[in-house]
């Protein structure tokens, strides 16, 4: 699979919905994909440019987007808009990863939830389930003891 390509990392008999994950710091990016695949019965992907996340959403309807604020060639802010321009994305909730409190302004746009680094992965998890709940498509992966 070529590099910035959409990379299925978990696709589990009872998903019913699908993370896309858009972080540039590759480190960072397999680390969210392990936990949201612990945690979630879902399918996630994985992207680390924001053009890569563009092309992904046409063939994959995620449910929820993680997009990392600082992407190499657009910020989150213009990639929430662009993806939520799409028709079929414009109710997709959002979490926007930042190490910066963002402006007022900023966390008044619909459908983002901010989550500001470093977090703890309970945070993380809150937030998913929050973000899934709101789009109704929320189902916690639990492990057969």
């Amino acid at each position: 699979m070529a590099k910035n390509e959409p990379t299925p990392v978990s696709k589990d008999q009872a998903t019913t919905s699908t993370i896309l994950v858009v972080i540039n710091d590759l480190k960072f990016n397999e680390f969210l994909v392990e936990a949201l695949k612990i945690k979630f019965a879902c399918e996630v992907l994985s992207v680390t440019k924001g053009r890569s996340a563009l092309e992904t959403v046409k063939s994959v309807k995620p449910d929820l987007l993680i997009i990392d604020y600082q992407l190499p060639d657009l910020n989150a802010l213009e990639l929430s808009d662009r993806l939520h321009g799409i028709k079929e994305l414009a109710s997709v909730p959002t979490i926007i990863i930042n190490l910066h409190m963002t402006s007022w302004s900023e966390r008044q746009r619909g459908h983002i939830i901010y989550l500001r680094r470093p977090f703890q992965l309970n945070d993380l998890y809150a937030t998913v389930k929050q973000a899934l709940i709101a789009a109704d498509d929320c189902v916690e992966y639990m492990p057969a003891n």
